[in-house]
């Protein structure tokens, strides 16, 4: 990790495509939009994901026999 990873970005600085920074011993990064993380910047890429929504407007619909 370089000094210049030691100083915080802001939220904007994250939300461009590419952009890598460290939280607590997580390895974070933009990837086109969306974020992922590694323990310790080591290993395979997680994506994040913060929660589901529902849409309340939402049509059910029942294709075939089952």
């Amino acid at each position: 990790m370089s000094q210049l990873d030691l100083i915080p970005m802001t939220e904007t600085e994250k939300a461009m495509p590419g952009a890598q920074w460290w939280a607590g011993d997580y390895q974070c990064r933009n990837f086109g939009g969306y974020y992922q993380v590694r323990e310790q910047g080591r290993g395979a890429w997680q994506f994040v994901i913060y929660g589901f929504g529902v849409n309340r407007r939402a049509k059910l619909t029942h294709f075939g026999g089952l």
